[in-house]
C-alpha cells in the first residue's frame, strides 16, 4: 500500500512539473516577443510631429545617382503615417512633403545596405549627387557637410529657403544614431563635374 502511494505521489509530481515547465515556456516566449517588439520600435526611424505636412509637390524626384559610391536607385515616395516612417527595403525613399527639385530641403533616406546607403559615410565635401525628377528634370548637388547625429534629431528635416538635399541612414551601435549627408543645389552657371552622371 505504501509503495502504491509513493508511485501515486511521483506521478502527481511529474504531472505538476510538466505543467510548471509549460507555463515557464509560455512566460519565456512572451518575454522574447515583448523584447522583439521593443527592439523594432527602437529601430524605427525618428517620430515626427503630425504637423509635418504630407502634400503633393511639383517636380517630385524620381531617381538618385551618386557616382562615388556607385549608387543608382529609383526613389519611392513615402509619407509619414501615424508618426511612423514607411521605408522600402530595396530602394531609396523620398520623404513626401519635404522639398523638391526646385525648392526647400529634399529628404532622402534608406537602409544601411551595400546597394543602398551602406557607403553613404564615404561621401565628402565637394562630392556630387544627381537627382532626376518628373518632367525629365535633372538637378545637380554638391556635398557640403556630413556628420553623425542622434536618431531623434529632427532638425535635419526642417525646411530651408535654399534648395538643399539631405540624405540619411542608420548609424552607430544598434542603429541609435543617423549618418547625415547634406548637399547644395548647383546653379546653372556652375561647372558640372564629369562624375555627376553615372
Amino acid at each position: 500500500m505504501g509503495f502504491g502511494y509513493g508511485e501515486d505521489m511521483r506521478r502527481r509530481f511529474s504531472e505538476k512539473w510538466d505543467e510548471i515547465e509549460w507555463w515557464v515556456g509560455v512566460w519565456i516566449i512572451l518575454i522574447l516577443i515583448g523584447s522583439s517588439v521593443r527592439l523594432l520600435r527602437e529601430y524605427r526611424l525618428p517620430k515626427v510631429s503630425e504637423s509635418f505636412a504630407i502634400e503633393s509637390v511639383a517636380y517630385i524626384p524620381t531617381r538618385v545617382m551618386i557616382a562615388k559610391i556607385k549608387l543608382v536607385s529609383d526613389l519611392v515616395p513615402q509619407p509619414v503615417v501615424n508618426k511612423d516612417w514607411l521605408i522600402s527595403e530595396r530602394e531609396v525613399n523620398y520623404l513626401v512633403g519635404s522639398g523638391n527639385l526646385d525648392e526647400g530641403n529634399m529628404v532622402l533616406y534608406a537602409h544601411r545596405k551595400p546597394k543602398l546607403f551602406g557607403r553613404l559615410h564615404e561621401l565628402k565635401n565637394g562630392d556630387s549627387i544627381t537627382v532626376t525628377g518628373s518632367g525629365k528634370r535633372v538637378a545637380y548637388y554638391e556635398v557640403f557637410e556630413s556628420y553623425s547625429t542622434d536618431a531623434e534629431d529632427l532638425d535635419i528635416l526642417k525646411n530651408t529657403q535654399d534648395n538643399v538635399l539631405t540624405l540619411f541612414t542608420c548609424d552607430g551601435w544598434n542603429d541609435r544614431k543617423r549618418w547625415v549627408v547634406r548637399a547644395k543645389r548647383m546653379t546653372d552657371n556652375e561647372e558640372l563635374d564629369e562624375n555627376m552622371i553615372i
